[in-house]
């Protein structure tokens, strides 16, 4: 666990999301760590980036870059912004690590026409089989922190978002389920919610028309 490096791991699954985006657009990345994926933006796809992000020496890994990046609380960072104001908003592997992911959501759908939300999936046969088993919190290669130094607060699965997706009247684009193989991560076609150790989701919802 150790030499656990959480933003090298998840940023083997950039490349899944930049397949969503397209070349030339406005893009604000919630919760951007160092940055990694918005360098990716700018250099491969000419987007135009920012990004927020509470954790100082983080952000100022961005600033070494060359990035625009607010430090702070995404709540308060992305609240000033008008509506529909970036192509794209993405929730990379950090819903689960908010205090209120809901209300996030919520303003990313508002700020984004698009929002990509990607993140693990704690319904996979793995965590359940360690649960079932072990009878305590699982550990895994995917997920290798023990209970109490956990970043993740908000234990949830591919079912669950799907089911705030209903409740927030959320309009699902597409979905898919990455599974860790050696060093890269792996699409899946068969059983994908069961097998899948990641999941990644591009969803919309239209602000209503004001009478």
């Amino acid at each position: 666990m150790d030499n656990f490096n959480s933003e090298r791991f998840f940023t083997d699954t950039y490349k899944y999301l930049l397949n969503y985006i397209e070349p030339n657009t406005k893009v604000i990345d919630l919760g951007c760590g160092t940055g990694n994926l918005m360098e990716l933006l700018e250099k491969d796809k000419n987007c135009k980036v920012q990004g927020i992000e509470i954790e100082s020496p983080l952000v100022q890994k961005c600033v070494n870059k060359g990035l625009f990046v607010y430090n702070g609380d995404i709540m308060e960072g992305i609240t000033d912004f008008q509506n529909k104001r970036f192509d794209y908003a993405v929730l990379s592997n950090v819903l689960q690590a908010l205090d209120k992911p809901k209300e996030v959501l919520e303003e990313a759908l508002r700020v984004g026409k698009k929002v990509i939300v990607s993140f693990p999936n704690f319904g996979s046969l793995k965590v359940r089989l360690k649960l079932l088993f072990s009878g305590k919190m699982p550990v895994t290669k995917e997920l290798p922190y023990t209970w109490y130094d956990t970043p993740n607060i908000h234990f949830f699965t591919v079912f669950d978002f799907k089911d705030l997706c209903k409740e927030m009247n959320i309009e699902i684009l597409d979905e898919l389920y990455l599974t860790k193989t050696g060093n890269d991560f792996r699409r899946l076609h068969i059983f994908p919610n069961i097998r899948g150790d990641f999941a990644v989701f591009v969803v919309k919802r239209e602000l209503p028309i004001e009478e």
